[in-house]
């Protein structure tokens, strides 16, 4: 990504301005059926993992391609599966006041297509996809995005 380019024409957008804000959150000790009910309902393929209920620092990330390749594939009672042993074990983080263009190059730099946003205290407040970026920014920078994204 070229650095400096801004994502909109004479605007500035920033993380918290196109970010998904009632994200579900799931903990380690919940199964795989838990979570997934949970994306299903939120009608998403991701959830920040984060330590317990009352602890909101996220320490990973579950998504609907961890389930099924992960655990489906290979056959795992889903009701016995915990999400602990099927996240991501790391959780890639921007802040609400970050750029979309530094949001963008933190995906493109960790080659992930969701970011977990946090506050200053490392509560998760809310989560960013790719697709969601794809829809906010002009349509002419939206498909070189995409593309450099893929890469």
């Amino acid at each position: 990504m070229q650095s400096g380019r801004t994502l909109a024409k004479g605007a500035f957008m920033l993380v918290k301005e196109i970010m998904t804000r009632d994200v579900k959150i799931a903990t380690p000790e919940m199964n795989l059926i838990t979570v997934a009910t949970l994306m299903r309902e939120s009608d998403c393929g991701s959830i920040p993992v984060t330590r317990g209920d009352t602890d909101q620092e996220p320490v990973g990330i579950i998504t609907d391609r961890d389930i099924v390749i992960r655990a489906v594939a290979d056959g795992v009672d889903l009701d016995e599966a915990l999400v602990g042993e099927y996240m991501t074990a790391s959780a890639v983080t921007v802040s609400p006041e970050d750029s979309l263009e530094e949001c963008l190059e933190t995906m493109e730099m960790e080659k992930i297509k969701r970011v977990v946003v946090v506050d200053r205290n490392r509560k998760c407040i809310g989560i960013v996809s790719q697709a969601q970026i794809a829809r906010n920014v002009p349509e002419v920078l939206a498909g070189e995005l995409l593309q450099e994204m893929s890469r």
